[in-house]
């Protein structure tokens, strides 16, 4: 079977080894709530990596948007052991069956947005100011970015050659504070190439340093994942919608 047979509906689920290192260096806010957002939570498997590795103390409020009725039904069977007395059922999962653009979010209201989205094109007028084709992945990220917090965390999920699109590359960079990015461990990369690009979101502002290290990236090539220059983050507490 050819790689590309093994996904439907643009679905590239994220080995546990790349979710946990995306998040190696994450911290929950002490002890008060925050919300976790996925707006292609596929089975709801990178979600649930994350929230076993933060201490329930802080009770994040996961949120996990799926658009096909097969994959949405393993996420709300997600459960989690907890300390040995027993179990957090999947009502700790807020599980939405719909397509992302019909979801309602409120604007700066997610400590930590996780987002592999589908590796395609969009065709959509929203998807850019042009109302030109985009790529899916831009598109999502687009949809999405109201509804992280500033100073909250995006881990982006994406083929390595999207860094070849200048828009990308521009709504990253003037968005983020502190971007990094790495490839998948060798064994995970050579199927479909995919990164991770992580960054703290700061108000929007035109940042020519960003965007020139992100083009360099794109020229030299994504470096492989070194823990030791890795940033270490914090995620913000939930806010309430404005």
């Amino acid at each position: 079977m050819r790689l590309e047979g093994q996904y439907k509906l643009g679905y590239y689920p994220t080995p546990e080894s790349e979710v946990l290192r995306a998040i190696a260096h994450l911290s929950a806010p002490g002890t008060v709530p925050f919300r976790l957002l996925d707006p292609c939570a596929g089975e709801g498997d990178a979600l649930y990596t994350i929230f076993k590795q933060f201490n329930l103390r802080n009770r994040p409020e996961v949120y996990a948007v799926e658009l096909s009725p097969e994959r949405h039904q393993k996420i709300k069977g997600h459960s989690i052991y907890v300390n040995g007395h027993g179990y957090i059922s999947s009502w700790s999962f807020n599980a939405i069956l719909a397509d992302f653009q019909n979801v309602v979010v409120g604007k700066e209201t997610i400590s930590h947005l996780w987002l592999n989205p589908p590796y395609d094109w969009s065709d959509d007028e929203r998807a850019e100011d042009t109302k030109k084709k985009a790529r899916s992945e831009y598109a999502f990220l687009k949809w999405s970015l109201p509804s992280l917090q500033h100073g909250g965390v995006l881990s982006y999920v994406v083929p390595e050659k999207l860094l070849g699109y200048a828009y990308v590359r521009n709504l990253l960079a003037d968005n983020f504070a502190q971007l990094q990015a790495w490839r998948f461990a060798p064994e995970n990369y050579e199927a479909f190439k995919q990164i991770v690009i992580t960054g703290t979101r700061r108000p929007h502002s035109i940042s020519d340093d960003s965007r020139a290290w992100l083009e360099q990236m794109h020229k030299d090539g994504v470096p492989d994942y070194d823990p030791a220059t890795a940033i270490s983050r914090t995620l913000p507490p939930r806010s309430q919608p404005s």
